[in-house]
């Protein structure tokens, strides 16, 4: 019986597809108790993950970081696997998110042996962006100089804090500060706003802190993007047009901000950008 007739998807784990509800990691394993491990969601255009390359070199990059050592051509081979699970899961127009972490049990936990990284996909449905969006500015501040800065990591409790706190006051998502008072993005999203002085086109610089999102590096490849290091009022006299991308839901407009006043609509060719 398929996953589907049971409303039950498959995950791929290890090289092997098992049912989502049996897939797990051991109790005393670096990713259950500490969160050790890199993972990035991909958007699936007709069964392809959409920037494939882009989002291959940041979990390599990030792996290595994190002391989870899996060499490239280990994670060219997932792209097979993922093209199979999309189509067993008819996950054809939806997302993945591919998880490389840690099985081995930590000293503080009894130690042994160590274990190769698991490497984890999944896939499902994709939600349509919330369009346009309003942005609060959120009271939880990002830590530039943290060692996870700019990774993503299974860590991921700060930034879901962020946006919850936002959506409990009826925001979509809220823009970020980092310690010294500049703009490092949003909870799960990067930032663009368009300039009202001469209309150019800026978004935070990696400096601050924030994601190196990968439709972030997409859109740098192909528009001329001023990289800012730049304080919240800055930013409110700043921009007259804003929108956020994220690999998942491509990208979405914002229509005010929290103690702006209200942002003009973004160009259609700036939102036309990201083809989905």
């Amino acid at each position: 019986m398929s996953p589907t007739d049971q409303n039950e998807k498959l995950v791929f784990l290890d090289g092997e597809l098992v049912s989502e509800v049996c897939a797990g990691a051991s109790a005393v394993s670096g990713s259950v108790l500490y969160g050790k491990g890199v993972f990035t969601t991909i958007a699936l255009c007709g069964g392809e993950p959409f920037e494939w390359a882009r989002h291959a070199k940041r979990l390599a990059k990030n792996s290595h970081i994190l002391g989870l050592e899996i060499g490239p051509s280990a994670i060219e081979e997932l792209l097979g696997s993922l093209r199979d699970l999309a189509a067993r899961n008819e996950s054809g127009e939806g997302k993945a998110r591919i998880t490389i972490f840690d099985p081995s049990a930590p000293e503080l936990w009894g130690g042994g042996p160590a274990r190769p990284c698991s490497v984890m996909i999944q896939t499902s449905e994709r939600r349509p962006a919330q369009d346009p969006l309003s942005v609060a500015v959120s009271p939880f501040l990002l830590n530039s100089a943290s060692p996870l800065a700019g990774l993503k990591t299974c860590n991921y409790l700060e930034p879901l804090l962020a946006k919850e706190e936002a959506f409990r006051r009826g925001f979509g998502e809220a823009v970020r500060l980092n310690e010294k008072g500049f703009v490092a993005g949003c909870c799960l999203a990067n930032l663009f706003w368009v300039s009202r002085a001469g209309g150019a086109l800026r978004t935070p610089a990696l400096s601050t802190g924030c994601l190196p999102g990968t439709i972030r590096e997409y859109i740098l490849e192909r528009t001329d993007v001023e990289e800012a290091e730049i304080g919240l009022d800055e930013l409110r006299a700043d921009a007259e047009a804003m929108f956020v991308t994220s690999a998942v839901r491509g990208i979405s407009p914002v229509f005010e901000v929290e103690g702006f006043e209200r942002l003009s609509p973004v160009r259609e060719t700036a939102t036309s950008i990201v083809p989905y």
